[in-house]
């Protein structure tokens, strides 16, 4: 288990990314145990695309709250990982990353949040495939 950056978006955008996208298929596995939860991401995103198009992507949500704490807002945090605009950071970071987790390419993953007395930060999450664990 890696912890991977995906975050920095804004509730504005989120709600306003509800646009029509290729859904997941059915989950093929379970999360490790019960203290883990699933996120669903949209498969083949593309520039345009919603990043969360059914209020699922847990893991994107986690990381637009934990940006915005970390950075004060989302352009601090665009600017702080080196990006103008949040299609071009979700493209960079979000998508290839998600891609090496899911390994089953069924656009689901099992995280938990850091806890929150640690040393991580807030836009940062476990995150592991769902095909190695039955439901």
């Amino acid at each position: 288990m890696k912890p991977y950056l995906l975050g920095a978006a804004g509730a504005a955008l989120i709600a306003a990314t509800s646009i029509a996208a290729p859904a997941a298929a059915a989950p093929t596995g379970g999360c490790p145990n019960e203290t883990w939860q699933t996120s669903v991401f949209p498969l083949d995103w593309q520039p345009g695309d919603p990043m969360d198009p059914t209020g699922e992507n847990l893991i994107w949500q986690i990381g637009v709250a934990g940006s915005i704490e970390e950075f004060g807002s989302l352009d601090a945090a665009l600017a702080a990982f080196g990006f103008t605009t949040l299609e071009d950071f979700y493209a960079a970071v979000f998508d290839p990353a998600v891609d090496k987790i899911d390994h089953n390419d069924d656009g689901v993953l099992c995280f938990k949040p850091f806890p929150t007395q640690g040393n991580k930060a807030a836009y940062l999450v476990n995150s592991v495939d769902n095909t190695s664990h039955s439901q």
